[in-house]
């Protein structure tokens, strides 16, 4: 009876200690977790801190090459202004001799090829009547003269025909020397005649005029070169290319 007695309360004492044990167990596996936890919540925090920061480093690398690059661009745009006045102011004195305007109207040398060319009564009439379309006029001339060398000047004719027939355009330009089709545009051609001695200047003068629609556009084509009408015709395409193009981003 003792023996079972002290057996028993070893089995107890021995139970007590496993008891012991598993819950020491438990709480170290709590602890081990919580202490896990909090390593990968401070390695989630430290790259978070981590991509904040190389974010903020790109971001000011960005906004300084945005800096940068606009202040390049500033000083291209500037370089490219400064370029074309040069250029422009180059250009206005090499063709100093033809006496252009700087507004789209017709210069007074272009008018007195136009008044005293008598072959060309009736086309001259229709010129005469018409007013002309300044701004548009300078546009094209902008960019025809800059296709062509500083012995030449190019000064286009853009008017409306409101309130005018369309037929009678048509006509007259029909009734010039030589008529040929260009891109689908019938364009009338003639050489002018200065029948004054006044000018000091060797020069040749020639007229093309079509009609695009309800306008009426012609260039007054002045050179101190010599050239014939046929050559003339040859550059004709190009000439009327350049006036249409001119056309298409000329102010309405």
């Amino acid at each position: 009876m003792l023996q079972r007695m002290i057996e028993h309360r070893g089995a107890g004492r021995l139970c007590g200690l496993l008891l012991c044990t598993l819950a020491s167990l438990a709480a170290c596996d709590d602890t081990t977790k919580k202490v896990n936890d909090a390593a990968k919540q401070a390695e989630k925090t430290a790259q978070q801190a981590a991509d904040k920061t190389q974010k903020a480093v790109e971001d000011a690398k960005k906004a300084a090459g945005d800096v940068a690059d606009d202040a390049g661009k500033k000083a291209s745009d500037a370089l490219d202004a400064a370029k074309k006045a040069v250029d422009d102011t180059t250009a206005a004195t090499a063709r100093a001799w033809a006496g252009l305007s700087d507004t789209g109207e017709l210069s007074k040398s272009a008018l007195a090829w136009l008044s005293q060319t008598a072959s060309e009564v009736d086309i001259n009439a229709v010129i005469a009547k018409g007013q002309q379309v300044a701004p548009v006029a300078l546009e094209i001339g902008k960019t025809v003269n800059a296709a062509v060398d500083s012995d030449t000047a190019v000064e286009p004719i853009y008017q409306s025909l409101e309130g005018r027939d369309p037929a009678d355009v048509d006509k007259a330009i029909s009734g010039m020397p030589r008529v040929e089709v260009i891109d689908g545009l019938k364009v009338g051609f003639s050489q002018l005649n200065r029948l004054d001695a006044g000018t000091s200047i060797d020069e040749r003068a020639y007229l093309l005029t079509w009609r695009s629609d309800t306008h009426l556009v012609g260039l007054v084509y002045r050179t101190k070169r010599t050239v014939d009408l046929e050559l003339l015709i040859k550059e004709a395409p190009r000439l009327v290319a350049l006036t249409t193009t001119a056309l298409a981003s000329a102010p309405k």
